[in-house]
């Protein structure tokens, strides 16, 4: 797979957090990460875990009234939706259904898993790349 010309910004406390999150929960653990666009890709500033409506270890969908919500609390502070996250039980690959959605939502695709593991993703000229994720302490 390429390796994607944007990089993504998170703050560790930020990822450890998600990274927390995916380990204690028996379901897909979804959300959204805000902050800032910039010529270099996209810096994390905040996240907002969202449930997941579908209740599944296999699959989410991310409920739509938290997701405005946090939208609209965000763009009040000057942030926009710069990725979105979510866990697997086993793999940090993205599936078929993630890949689908990729296409829609054009920020790049943290996954992580329960053992620590993630890597993210983000669709450019029509194809997934690997998105180098930078770790600001």
């Amino acid at each position: 797979m390429e390796k994607c010309k944007k990089t993504l910004r998170i703050k560790k406390e930020i990822l450890n957090a998600i990274l927390h999150e995916a380990r204690r929960s028996e379901i897909e653990i979804c959300g959204l990460l805000f902050g800032i666009v910039v010529k270099e890709g996209f810096n994390v500033l905040s996240y907002a875990l969202i449930r997941n409506i579908e209740n599944s270890p296999i699959s989410f969908k991310m409920d739509p009234r938290e997701m405005f919500n946090e939208i609209i609390k965000h763009r009040n502070e000057s942030m926009d939706v710069v990725g979105l996250f979510h866990s697997h039980m086993l793999s940090i690959v993205p599936s078929v259904k993630d890949l689908y959605y990729m296409k829609l939502w054009n920020v790049p695709w943290l996954i992580v898993d329960r053992n620590g593991n993630f890597s993210a993703y983000l669709i450019e000229d029509n194809e997934v790349c690997l998105v180098k994720v930078l770790i600001i302490e």
